[in-house]
């Protein structure tokens, strides 16, 4: 039996009033759907927007720039170049005897252990400094 009281029917007359309240689950239903479409009209373009935007950010860079920084006492920058990019990798090569430190040009706190690697989302590399304890070489690749 359904929500609206009808049954299912074998070989039998189909009433006025059984066929009137199809008609209005009919309508119910329309009007659900209808809904439905108004709630999801705009969900396209949404999406698009955001898988536009995600893509954006994970497509392969147009081009990339090796640099091999020697690294010493006295923070330097990651650039000499001021130039925008999407992304900064630096490595730290396992030989490396000492820590180094990646800051901006007042402090440089985070941490870079021999052996580590990390991805900075930071825009100008001139902006970020590096400094170590001792002489260590790190590797930076700039992604356009």
């Amino acid at each position: 039996m359904s929500w609206l009281g009808l049954s299912h029917k074998g070989t039998e007359p189909l009433y006025s009033d059984e066929w009137n309240r199809v008609v209005d689950a009919l309508d119910i239903l329309y009007g659900y759907v209808s809904n439905i479409n108004v709630e999801l009209s705009g969900l396209e373009e949404k999406i698009d927007r955001y898988y536009g935007a995600l893509f954006e950010e994970v497509k392969r860079p147009s081009s990339i720039d090796v640099l091999v920084k020697s690294v010493g006492v006295t923070p330097v920058p990651l650039s000499d170049v001021d130039r925008i990019v999407k992304r900064i990798h630096v490595k730290s090569p396992s030989w490396n005897l000492y820590l180094s430190y990646i800051g901006d040009s007042a402090s440089q706190d985070f941490v870079v252990e021999p052996g580590d690697a990390h991805t900075l989302e930071i825009k100008n590399p001139k902006a970020v400094y590096v400094r170590s304890l001792g002489d260590v070489t790190i590797y930076v690749l700039l992604e356009y």
